[in-house]
């Protein structure tokens, strides 16, 4: 826990935490701990932003209408930032941001406010309250509001979002990419060749899922024969066909009919043939919790479309890769070229919704 003053405690579970089996938790502040409301505090009326506005800062400020309370004591104020509504903590999952804060001096034009003091995280809704304390009474807490923070990549921890459209990427590392940007036919990141790639490092998520759009999914081309990799994981950046934790999605080449392949740890699983339309985006989804790594493939940007693909594998034991690395395309000479990746995300989810 971080201090900031003798009187303002902030907590933040930030995903720089290399552990991901963790739970997330919203901490307890000083105001948690017995109290009462003999003062007959009122709920203070969050102001601005507007509930699920999107806000073009990842520090808002947040704005409450002022509490009312018997007696002429002095109020200060809570607020509360979380991932979920729940302000809970949720096993299994770390949280992007908790945010709680006491201390907050009462505003004297009717209202008071409070600037977010943590970074938070691009393309993702968070929710937020506010409660009242005057002397050893504590109010009830204000209606829960929401905001959806700027649209824009971010990765921390055992998270990463990267939209891939705009020409940049988050990755740590890359090689041999090229990009066409929205608006343009296929809009995403290129993996130009069999040694393409782009490497990202997180922290282990033990459960999790990985999402993304591809586009220029080629039914036929007998060059492509070694080139099946569209996106990888392991431990490490070492040979990838050795490691303990390696998973893959493939597209296999034409004259296996283009089907579909997941890798996992040690389980296998393959699709029959699939008539994949070039220029045509599909939504790819890979989940792996509680022994079971499951793989949807849409027809389309989202899960809204007509499924295409629908495979799942057992592992045994936990998905605990110590130096997690999360590739599009492969590491080892055998990446799907030409391919389009765009709106990645890699975490315990639910995934973003700009």
């Amino acid at each position: 826990m971080r201090k900031l003053g003798s009187l303002i405690s902030i907590a933040a579970l930030v995903l720089a935490v290399a552990c991901g089996g963790g739970e997330r938790q919203l901490p307890a502040t000083p105001s948690d701990v017995g109290g009462s409301n003999s003062a007959n505090v009122t709920a203070p009326t969050p102001d601005s932003p507007g509930d699920d506005a999107r806000i073009d800062t990842i520090r808002p400020t947040l704005r409450v209408n002022n509490a009312s309370s018997d007696g002429g004591g002095s109020r200060s104020y809570e607020f509360q930032v979380s991932d979920n509504s729940g302000f809970s903590s949720v096993t299994g999952q770390t949280a992007l941001v908790a945010v709680s804060q006491s201390g907050v001096p009462e505003g004297a034009d009717g209202k008071t406010s409070y600037v977010v003091p943590i970074d938070l995280f691009k393309t993702t809704r968070y929710y937020w309250r506010s409660r009242a304390l005057s002397g050893s009474s504590i109010g009830p807490w204000s209606a829960t509001w929401r905001l959806r923070t700027p649209v824009g990549s971010y990765k921390g921890g055992n998270q990463a979002f990267d939209i891939l459209t705009d020409g940049n990427n988050i990755s740590d590392e890359f090689r041999d990419i090229s990009y066409e940007l929205q608006g343009q036919d296929n809009p995403g990141l290129k993996l130009n060749g069999p040694e393409s790639y782009a490497l990202y490092r997180i922290a282990t998520l033990s459960e999790g899922e990985i999402s993304f759009i591809a586009r220029r999914i080629k039914p036929g081309d007998s060059s492509f024969n070694s080139q099946v990799k569209m996106i990888s994981m392991q431990d490490g950046t070492g040979d990838w066909n050795g490691n303990a934790f390696r998973v893959a999605i493939e597209k296999r080449p034409p004259r296996e009919s283009g089907k579909l392949v997941l890798r996992f740890m040690s389980g296998v699983a393959e699709s029959g043939g699939i008539g994949w339309q070039d220029h045509r985006p599909y939504y790819f989804k890979l989940e792996w919790r509680g022994g079971t790594a499951r793989l949807r493939v849409f027809f389309g940007e989202n899960e809204g479309g007509p499924l295409v693909a629908d495979l799942s594998t057992g592992y045994s034991g936990t998905y605990s890769p110590p130096n997690h690395a999360v590739v599009l395309g492969s590491l080892v000479n055998d990446t799907f070229r030409d391919v389009r990746i765009s709106w990645m995300y890699v975490g315990p989810g639910p995934r973003p919704q700009p």
